[in-house]
């Protein structure tokens, strides 16, 4: 007999001899190790064997094993061939995925044992019954890769292998998520006034040294406008950091960008950001801003990031940097906006204490008139113009004659194009006879007041249980330009 241990379950060796050859083969399991096999060899009473028994040999190539009879001179050469199982079905021992896209990944696999060919799913679900058809591929693939394309982004898919064979057993699986579809429509703002906890999907805040997950990066009821998002740097151990990654954003279509946000950092850490360009794997050498820090009241941030159009991967890094501090350490993040700069050059008021009524504004030919009162003085007029959002104005020239004076303007908008504006402010003829209210409220009163300028009167109400008789009423009151006011 001629057994060993890795021997094939349910198999015995065969020995045979034919015109004085003598054999004996073998089937080891598919996985045993043919370098180092230490057989048990079963022989005549009084008989030796060499190599002996439970020596270990290497039966990657046939072995010659002796044996000589109690007499001496009678031997027979036993040639012993040992091969692992031919007939064995394995399956790859693990799945990877890689090159993963917002619409297509790579599944990869290592040729298990002999086979060829692959059973493949893929799903959107996870199977329990294998027998059903898988939702986005279900076939033979005679390869050890599988590329997968037109998926869905941001979803999970679930991917199972098995080898193409008879008796094959169970299936080799894994999961993964496709990439976020990039942001390439701009204006882009995240408000977070959707979440109820965590961070928006497609964000991501695993990074840092920050382990405690209520310590990260995470949602928080009060923000600038409704929600936002905030890092603990009051419980959370010094140095500690945590990265807030926005989703993916596609620039190739832009020239210049602007990074617009709110934030507040009372009594935190550092608060830093950055632009990654690879999808948030690199980004510390692209700083934006740093040392955010001592800023007690929301707070709105623009910077040119236009240096980074161009890309198609660009995602914005958020470091939050705990000082373990104290008070309302917590580092505040809302209303993330990347946009193109604002184009608009435009004056959109024009305004002055002796103003009598609005001005004029007429963007086409860039000009403003303006009537001040007649007792107005030019040499002290403090004038007070609005103009476009994120543009400057530089005042270039002002002249007066006589009743009439005359501002010169160049307005540049945020993108650099610029308009020059001219505003023309005339007294006038005489002093105003409006003796009109124009305008009437107090603190606890519901709706809007009736103003009577024929009668003379002004009619509101205050909440039902607000008392008039004990509660002394302070009314604001707008009166007509230049008039004034008194209780008689």
């Amino acid at each position: 007999a001629f057994t060993f241990a890795g021997q094939k379950e349910g198999t015995t060796a065969e020995i045979g001899s034919e015109n004085d050859t003598y054999t004996v083969d073998a089937v080891a399991e598919w996985n045993a190790d043919l370098t180092a096999i230490a057989p048990v060899v079963t022989i005549s009473n009084a008989a030796t064997v060499a190599p002996e028994s439970g020596d270990v040999q290497n039966f990657t190539t046939p072995v010659t094993y002796t044996v000589t009879a109690e007499d001496g001179t009678t031997t027979h050469a036993y040639t012993v061939t040992i091969i692992n199982d031919p007939d064995a079905c394995i399956n790859p021992s693990t799945v990877s995925i890689s090159n993963i896209t917002n619409n297509s990944a790579t599944a990869s696999w290592a040729q298990a044992y002999t086979e060829t060919s692959y059973l493949v799913k893929v799903s959107t679900e996870a199977m329990t019954d294998m027998t059903a058809t898988a939702d986005v591929f279900d076939g033979t693939v005679e390869a050890t890769t599988k590329e997968l394309e037109g998926l869905t982004a941001n979803t999970q898919y679930f991917v199972y292998v098995q080898s193409d064979c008879d008796d094959a057993e169970g299936w080799t699986s894994t999961n993964f998520t496709t990439l976020c579809e990039a942001v390439a429509e701009f204006p882009w703002t995240e408000n977070f006034n959707s979440l109820t906890s965590g961070i928006p999907s497609c964000w991501d805040n695993s990074e840092g040294t920050t382990t405690t997950d209520s310590y990260k990066w995470n949602y928080y009821a009060a923000g600038h406008e409704g929600a936002c998002v905030r890092f603990n740097s009051y419980n959370n151990s010094n140095d500690k950091t945590n990265m807030l990654k926005s989703a993916f954003m596609d620039l190739t279509e832009l020239t210049s960008a602007k990074l617009e946000f709110w934030y507040k950092n009372p009594t935190g850490g550092d608060f830093s950001v950055y632009v990654s360009t690879d999808g948030g794997a690199t980004y510390t050498d692209n700083v934006i801003a740093t040392g955010l820090t001592s800023v007690t009241n929301w707070t709105n941030a623009i910077y040119d990031i236009s240096s980074y159009c161009g890309n198609s991967n660009v995602v914005i890094v958020f470091k939050g940097t705990s000082n373990y501090g104290y008070g309302d350490a917590y580092i505040y993040l809302d209303d993330v906006t990347v946009r193109e700069p604002y184009s608009s050059a435009e004056i959109v008021d024009f305004n002055f204490p002796t103003r009598m009524a609005d001005p004029e504004i007429n963007s086409g030919n860039a000009t403003v008139t303006a009537i001040a009162s007649y007792q107005a003085d030019f040499a002290t007029l403090a004038e007070g113009v609005t103009i476009s959002e994120g543009a400057a104005i530089v005042e270039t020239d002002a002249t007066v004659n006589e009743n009439v004076k005359t501002f010169e303007y160049t307005v540049t908008a945020e993108n650099g194009t610029t308009k020059d504006w001219r505003v023309t402010v005339t007294k006038a003829e005489s002093a105003s006879t409006e003796t009109d209210i124009v305008a009437f409220s107090f603190v606890g009163q519901v709706g809007e007041s009736a103003i009577d300028p024929v009668e003379h009167t002004v009619t509101a109400y205050a909440e039902w249980d607000f008392d008039l008789e004990n509660n002394d009423i302070t009314p604001t009151i707008e009166v007509s330009p230049m008039a004034t006011i008194s209780n008689d």
